[in-house]
């Protein structure tokens, strides 16, 4: 063999040596983060934490929902799963993937929001998903969704260091902060990212401007939604669908919510699950209690949080060991 051909084969095995190994370097520190969205990722495809009450939603609950309230009024273990901007259709593997631990989550609250069973073509935060493709339960809705990237992704060798946002490695070196010091952060929020204020200056004009928009139904996608549900009531678990609370200009002026309240009904009557629609409810008069119109901020999420809480308490009775604070 040319000496030289020699040599550039043994450097290019050197190489693709090194990239393996700092492929595996750097996933095993994404799926020991605890940043933002991908810590609700790890902390669902792992297992690292099964809460009793798991929620599940946008950004409306991600914001909105604030677990320990949650957890302080019920007695029950809880985290908020929600991630900001994605819609049910990209995150069901995770249900999935969380509802195959039979022990632990007892309720799975699914919040939903007017654009949750519209049909979408790109997915979001594709990155944080990225150490888990081997698990078909996350790689199938993801694939569905957006196709030649996920396969790329998953069988093409490092072509995910083409597109990748710098902060899929800052998550990694968090990651191997807490790989390497596991005391030193503790997710004392439980999911919940609270947005401590008021209602935005330019919100009113914004609203003034806005357009008005169809709420969109894709069968397809409420389908799918209902065998889920299906799926987590034969392991024996309680499913809850809401509607959070949304300012209530955008419901009268900029969008009909029938669509999306007619569905949710139907299936929580179908399925004998509750459906517990707070988008008329007095908070949604409040703008104190919003920062834009569409998300709660932390009063408001107190508040929603609290009466959501005592609605669990009310459903579960007596026996849930719920109790109410002094």
């Amino acid at each position: 063999m040319n000496p030289h051909l020699k040599s550039g084969l043994f450097f290019l095995g050197l190489l693709l040596l090194i990239l393996v190994f700092v492929d595996f370097m750097i996933t095993t520190g994404l799926k020991s983060s605890d940043m933002r969205d991908m810590n609700r990722v790890n902390k669902a495809a792992n297992k690292e934490y099964v809460p009793q009450i798991a929620v599940f939603g946008s950004s409306v609950s991600e914001m909105g929902i604030k677990s320990y309230r949650i957890q302080q009024q019920t007695g029950l273990s809880v985290f908020n799963f929600s991630f900001s901007g994605t819609r049910y259709i990209q995150y069901r593997g995770l249900i999935r993937k969380l509802n195959a631990e039979k022990e632990g989550t007892r309720i799975v609250i699914l919040a939903e929001t007017y654009f949750s069973f519209t049909p979408v073509k790109a997915l979001t935060a594709f990155e944080n998903y990225l150490p888990y493709l081997t698990d078909e339960r996350i790689y199938n809705p993801l694939y569905q969704i957006q196709p030649e990237l996920v396969w790329k992704s998953k069988w093409v060798p490092f072509y995910k260091f083409a597109w990748v946002p710098h902060t899929y490695y800052l998550y990694s070196l968090n990651g191997w902060s807490r790989i390497l010091n596991p005391d030193t952060r503790v997710d004392t929020l439980l999911g919940w990212t609270p947005v401590n204020r008021g209602w935005e200056v330019d919100q009113d004009e914004q609203l003034r401007k806005a357009k008005y928009f169809e709420v969109k139904i894709d069968t397809g996608i409420v389908k799918d939604y209902v065998n889920c549900i299906r799926e987590l009531k034969a392991a024996g678990r309680t499913v809850i669908l809401i509607l959070p609370p949304i300012y209530t200009e955008i419901s009268k002026k900029i969008t009909d919510f029938s669509p999306i309240r007619k569905t949710l009904s139907s299936i929580g009557n179908a399925e004998k699950v509750p459906f517990w629609d707070f988008t008329s409810s007095q908070i949604c008069d409040d703008k104190s209690l919003f920062y834009n119109s569409n998300h709660l901020n932390v009063t408001g999420a107190t508040l929603f949080s609290g009466m959501i809480a005592d609605s669990i308490n009310q459903l579960l009775g007596p026996e849930s060991g719920g109790f109410k604070p002094e």
